[in-house]
């Protein structure tokens, strides 16, 4: 039995999540800050994911997981395109962005291949060594077009990359 939430139709649209009124990517980079911070809260590291499908619906949102659910794979961008894909009932999803805080790590890229996602922006990049691997699906830095050498700065960059400084330095007083 299809829970809930899920729709009748496969071919109807999903139940609305509140952010839906949220039309723009800024907007929906707002969303991935608030995943960040809350999975930051619960001592995650503070990345957060939205997907929005084709036609401007908010799918999924979600943050970090790894140490709520012990599983060193449950990054923010894994839980959001897993959210979606129980939502719309497919386990793919053509036509979607995906909306992250953090560059996409490896694995990460290779499951938004595997997922089909169409588009996926993100506001803070991973530091050059971490960047070698295959990038599988086209990601962009949000605020910049797909053929820029030296994009500026999206204006929510600072936000994301404070989330993270601040959860890193946290946990160095720790130790």
């Amino acid at each position: 039995m299809p829970p809930a939430d899920a729709p009748a139709n496969p071919n109807t649209l999903p139940s609305p999540l509140p952010c839906d009124f949220l039309s723009d990517d800024s907007s929906r980079m707002l969303l991935t800050l608030v995943a960040a911070a809350d999975a930051g809260a619960a001592g995650e590291t503070p990345v957060g994911a939205v997907i929005r499908d084709a036609l401007g619906w908010t799918l999924a949102s979600a943050g970090n997981a790894c140490l709520a659910v012990g599983d060193p794979t449950a990054h923010a961008e894994l839980q959001a395109l897993r959210q979606a894909a129980r939502r719309i009932q497919r386990q793919r999803l053509p036509g979607c962005t995906l909306y992250v805080s953090l560059e996409p790590c490896p694995l990460c890229q290779a499951a938004m291949e595997s997922f089909r996602v169409e588009h996926a922006l993100y506001l803070a990049s991973r530091p050059p060594e971490a960047l070698e691997a295959r990038r599988p699906t086209p990601t962009r830095r949000m605020g910049c077009s797909e053929t820029s050498d030296s994009p500026d700065s999206p204006p929510l960059s600072p936000a994301a990359g404070a989330l993270l400084t601040i959860f890193f330095e946290s946990l160095r007083q720790h130790c």
